[in-house]
């Protein structure tokens, strides 16, 4: 079965240095958006956070929005999003 979070993991894989993310000026490769939905999914473990349980993510949009998404995903939380307009 896959998740979002498996996205950037199979990205990385199968395209590596090719773009991910494209946003505003700003290019994030699958290899870079892999690690960084990586390091974002183990910090929202490290503050005790459980599988099943919800998080807000109050964001711009930008790619960082696309990385919370993506490592809630990976480390099985539940997103609510909440748009700073």
């Amino acid at each position: 079965m896959f998740t979002l979070g498996d996205i950037a993991r199979k990205g990385a894989r199968l395209h590596g240095r090719r773009d991910a993310v494209v946003f505003e000026g700003v290019r994030v490769s699958y290899r870079v958006l892999d690690e960084r939905v990586n390091r974002l999914a183990n910090a929202f473990l490290a503050t005790g956070l459980a599988q099943g349980q919800t998080i807000g993510v109050f964001a711009e949009n930008t790619h960082k929005y696309l990385e919370a998404y993506l490592a809630a995903s990976k480390a099985g939380l539940v997103v609510t999003p909440l748009n700073y307009r």
